[in-house]
């Protein structure tokens, strides 16, 4: 309704031949960059985009959804597929440009997502979310639940060689 299409990766690499890895870099970077994380966010060069990414466990590009207005991709809702449970989906990654957000787009896109998921057998669905990223509510509200949480030491390792 509002002008957007959703396209997953393979409609991406069919409209795009010549650039669609990049293009999906770069909107991966951008959103990346503006996501609160634990760490500072550090790009990551295309080379290593691209190995980590089309390379990896469970990748697979038809589970990737892309929204799309005009020829500019705007946002991305990932899954990845458990390969020795395929009944288990995972959401890797979503996110929408600044310039997009609050206009449901990203619900739209882990919906996309879910129905893809359900239509290929799926039973489950995790994700996984820094505490002060938005998305937390987002996925609550999408009726995720809270199953645990992760603790992050900052510091040096207590025992080691050479430790003060």
């Amino acid at each position: 309704a509002q002008g957007i299409r959703f396209i997953d990766g393979v409609e991406l690499a069919e409209m795009f031949p010549d650039d669609w890895q990049h293009r999906w870099w770069r909107l991966d970077s951008a959103l990346a960059a503006d996501t609160p994380q634990v760490d500072p966010y550090v790009e990551q060069p295309f080379e290593t985009f691209v190995e980590i990414q089309f390379k990896g466990l469970g990748f697979d590009t038809t589970a990737w959804c892309f929204a799309l207005e005009g020829s500019t991709l705007i946002g991305l809702s990932g899954f990845s597929i458990n390969p020795d449970i395929p009944t288990q989906w995972g959401v890797d990654f979503t996110g929408v440009l600044g310039s997009h957000r609050r206009r449901g787009l990203a619900r739209a896109l882990k919906g996309v997502g879910a129905q893809k998921a359900r239509a290929r057998g799926a039973t489950s669905i995790w994700t996984h979310n820094e505490e002060k990223n938005p998305m937390l509510q987002l996925n609550l509200s999408l009726g995720f639940k809270v199953t645990h949480t992760s603790s992050f030491y900052e510091g040096p390792v207590p025992g080691r060689p050479n430790d003060a």
